[in-house]
Parts: C-alpha cells; structure tokens; sequence
C-alpha cells in the first residue's frame, strides 16, 4: 500500500506503522533541532515557482522573501494542504513554532537545460536564505518587488478523458470567475465536462498531460496576487 510520508507527521514511536515510526524518528532526531527548515517539492508540470510560508510563524515570511530573490516567484500564504491542515511537515512545524517553507517548482519541458534552469533556481533562492541568516557569506539578493497571493487551490474537474484546453489555460494567464478553461472529452469524443475558474486569479500550473483522471487536479489557480516591497 502506498502510504505518503508528508501525511504522517508528527509519526507516532508506537505505532504499527514503520512509515509513521521512521517520520517520528526523523522528527524527533533532526526537525525539531533546526532553527530553520525547507521543505522541497517538485513535479514535471509548467508552473510559477512558489513558495509557501505560514502566517502561525511570522518569522517564515522573511525566509518566504529571501528564497524569492527574483521577481517570477511568488509567494504564498496557504496551499490547499495546510488550508486543510494536513499533517504535513509543514503543519507540525507550525504546532511546534518551528520556521517551515516549502517550495514548489518544476518544468514542463522534460530537457535538460529547463530542468537545469528551474534547479538553479531553486538552489539560488535556498542559498539566499542561508546568506540572510548568516550560515553562508554573501550579499543578500531582493527583487525589485514581491508577487504574493493569499492561496491557491486545485482546480479539478469531474470526469475522466481528454482535455482540450482553452488559450487562457497558461502559466501566468489572468482569469476571471466562471472563465472556462478546459472541456473534457471522453475517449468516444463525446463532450463530458466543462471546468471553469472558480475565482479570479492567475495560472499557476498547467497541465502537462492530454488526460485526465476523475476528480483529479487539471491547474493551480493562485487568488490574484498583490505586489509589495
């Protein structure tokens, strides 16, 4: 059975469970001796970098501004799993008001060099985190301005076949509530669902597949964001 460790913290030492007995000991051994933490996520879809800090722990929107050190990240308040309050790493690190931010990023392109470029990235907002707390020496970058929204959600349809997208259905489009972005057709080619935004906002993911299955996530749709200094 397949068991996701990122829904398992804070593990439990006493369960029958060897996933949730290793999440405790990676909890209790290493998570709760940091002062900072990064979580990192990744998939093989078109997306805005993003990273996601929680209002619980204030000190993590400061960590949030220094991995975005350039202006086409964006940053965000919630994501659909610590709206729900998972127990996620992140959730447990803010029970325990330990400074958590996870990143999300990823290319659509399966070559190398926008696999490459989208690490890079990565690796450059990580290393400007550590330069803002003193563990590497450096200047600290900081963008002209930040993009920041308040979450974002899955935007997910209701059956299962072939999508055909609409032009707005891009990374960085704007879409208004009720914009169709996507029908869906089953594999006779017969019309089976039509999905709309459900609020304002921009794309944050496209998908990266023809198909879909039910009730699974076709975008990301980030509440508009809002620029600050």
């Amino acid at each position: 059975m397949y068991v996701d460790m990122n829904r398992q913290f804070p593990g439990d030492p006493g369960s029958m469970s060897h996933t949730r007995r290793a999440v405790h000991t990676f909890w209790t051994e290493i998570i709760k001796k940091c002062d900072y933490t990064v979580n990192l996520h990744g998939c093989m879809k078109e997306q805005i970098p993003r990273v996601v800090y929680s209002e619980d722990v204030p000190e993590t929107l400061e960590m949030a501004k220094a991995i975005a050190c350039t202006d086409d990240w964006i940053i965000a308040n919630k994501s659909e799993h610590t709206r729900l309050k998972e127990d996620t790493i992140n959730h447990a690190c803010a029970e325990a008001g330990i400074p958590n931010v996870f990143i999300e990023s990823g290319s659509g392109c399966r070559g190398y060099d926008a696999i490459r470029a989208s690490s890079d990235r990565v690796v450059e907002g990580i290393l400007n985190c550590m330069r803002r707390y003193g563990v590497v020496e450096g200047d600290v970058k900081r963008p002209p301005r930040w993009r920041k929204t308040e979450f974002y959600t899955h935007v997910r349809g209701k059956g299962a076949g072939i999508i055909h997208p609409e032009p707005c259905l891009r990374v960085e489009t704007k879409v208004k509530k009720g914009d169709l972005l996507c029908r869906v057709f089953d594999f006779l080619g017969e019309e089976i669902d039509r999905v709309h935004a459900p609020h304002d906002g921009v794309i944050l993911m496209e998908p990266n597949a023809v198909s879909v299955g039910p009730e699974s996530s076709i975008c990301l749709l980030a509440h508009p964001p809002k620029c600050f200094a």
